[in-house]
């Protein structure tokens, strides 16, 4: 299934977020982190 247009691009920015939350989940795991990130 091909997924066109807007709502293409509105996956794909799901699937950054979805990432960056992940990243800055993993980040604050790690207790030597700054706070700031969490």
């Amino acid at each position: 299934r091909v997924i066109e247009g807007p709502k293409m691009i509105e996956v794909t920015n799901e699937k950054v977020v979805v990432s960056k939350e992940k990243i800055k989940e993993m980040q604050c795991s790690n207790s030597y982190s700054s706070e700031e990130l969490c």
